[in-house]
């Protein structure tokens, strides 16, 4: 083994200091056999095969000295061999069995606060991606009734019937316009078996505005005849089994208002963030009573939604709303003026407005007390990181008391010469 002379009289120091201590401890004898072993530790494989190399003498007095000697041209083994793997897995396991209690802190609060943040994330996720799914959804508004009553403003997302065709007949650049009627589910009947299923009552305008996929059937014709109903993918599999039901019949509802429609489309079953959830799609002019109500501005019981033009704005079309809320909403404004109530800051005593679909399902009050204030889950992502940055600071804390346990481990490994990143990377693997 050759070595420069500085590293070789350091070394030969360090070797006769440690022979001379056990001379005093243990004996001469025992001594030179500790020496004899200690010299033959240092012969490693590296050293075997040697190249001649220079080394700079730092601590030469008269300048920098090039000193020629033998260096090994065996490289260490890789962190990724399978012999080294092998060592640090055993390794490893055998740390975390001497350290069972320190183990099951550090495995437990890591695995709980990923659980619990992963949890957390997904489901403030699917509230802030709700409706976000259809095409130019930018472009789809529910209405709703802006109220600025004395004792407090209200607002709701419940309309009249003749609502949706008196905005269609006033402003027909709006792309399209529909209603629809949610409620109770309603009873299915298929070759005298009985499902109890939700069935939305609509208009042919549903399918331009949202994009549900249509599986089978066309878009345009799908709802053109009051007979005709579109049901859910999971619909036709529950009542018509492997049988194609497009062209089939069907009874929908109860007793005098059981009616037979005939299926003319396949629509793909709504996902979880959506704010529409149906089974079934019927014309809404199947409503009991429609004739009698779908001129009464006062009953108020559906939900209407409306497809701007790419060219106009939301400020834009509520403002063209005013004269609409004028012109159909008379006894309603005359109502507040006789309360006393005053205009808003946009000089509205009731109007009629519009909302963004994306915007509606953290909106309690439109959306009917189901949706989730944005406030909520806000709030939820706030925990989440709360709860990862303890379990960090906890897993921080335990690994620094631990690491006065394995300072001797640390200096054996820095004597034998590992490389920098096998040493960080061992170490980090077991602190897990």
């Amino acid at each position: 083994m050759a070595l420069p002379p500085y590293l070789l009289e350091e070394l030969l120091g360090d070797l006769h200091e440690q022979f001379d201590l056990h001379v005093e401890e243990i004996g001469e004898k025992k001594a030179r056999q500790l020496y004899v072993q200690e010299v033959v530790k240092f012969c490693r494989p590296y050293f075997l095969k040697r190249r001649v190399s220079t080394l700079t003498n730092p601590s030469a007095n008269s300048g920098s000295v090039r000193t020629s000697y033998y260096t090994s041209t065996y490289s260490p083994p890789s962190f990724l061999s399978p012999d080294m793997l092998r060592n640090y897995i055993k390794i490893a396991l055998r740390n975390l069995w001497k350290s069972k209690g320190y183990a099951a802190i550090n495995i437990i609060g890591l695995s709980v606060a990923f659980v619990v943040c992963i949890f957390l994330f997904l489901r403030s996720y699917l509230h802030l991606t709700f409706d976000n799914f259809h095409q130019d959804e930018d472009r789809i508004f529910q209405t709703y009734f802006f109220s600025n009553d004395p004792e407090k403003p209200v607002r709701s997302g419940t309309m009249p019937l003749p609502l949706a065709p008196a905005l269609k007949a006033d402003y027909p650049e709006l792309e399209a316009t529909t209603r629809i009627v949610s409620g109770r589910k309603s009873l299915v009947e298929v070759k005298g078996k009985y499902f109890d299923k939700q069935v939305l009552q609509t208009d042919p305008d549903f399918l331009k505005i949202f994009s549900f996929p249509l599986i089978k059937g066309n878009r345009e014709a799908a709802l053109r005849n009051l007979s005709s109903v579109v049901i859910s993918e999971t619909m036709a599999k529950t009542t018509f089994g492997t049988e194609d039901p497009v062209g089939k019949t069907l009874l929908i509802g109860s007793d005098s208002n059981k009616k037979q429609y005939i299926v003319t489309g396949i629509i793909s079953d709504a996902p979880y963030n959506s704010t529409i959830q149906y089974d079934a799609l019927v014309r809404i002019e199947n409503l009991p009573n429609y004739q009698q109500e779908k001129d009464k501005w006062d009953s108020q019981f559906l939900t209407t939604y409306v497809k701007l033009p790419p060219h106009v704005d939301q400020a834009t079309f509520e403002n063209r709303l005013k004269s609409f809320a004028q012109k159909y909403f008379k006894d309603n404004l005359d109502e507040l003026k006789k309360k006393g109530a005053q205009p808003d800051q946009h000089g509205d005593l009731f109007a009629v407005r519009i909302q963004k679909l994306s915007d509606v399902h953290f909106d309690r009050n439109i959306a009917g007390g189901g949706g989730a204030p944005i406030a909520v889950v806000y709030t939820l992502m706030g925990i989440a990181f709360f709860i990862l940055l303890i379990a960090c600071i906890n897993f921080i804390n335990l690994s620094i008391a631990r690491s006065f346990t394995r300072a001797r481990e640390v200096g054996v490994r820095k004597a034998l010469g590992p490389l920098k990143t096998s040493y960080l990377s061992r170490f980090g693997a077991n602190q897990r």
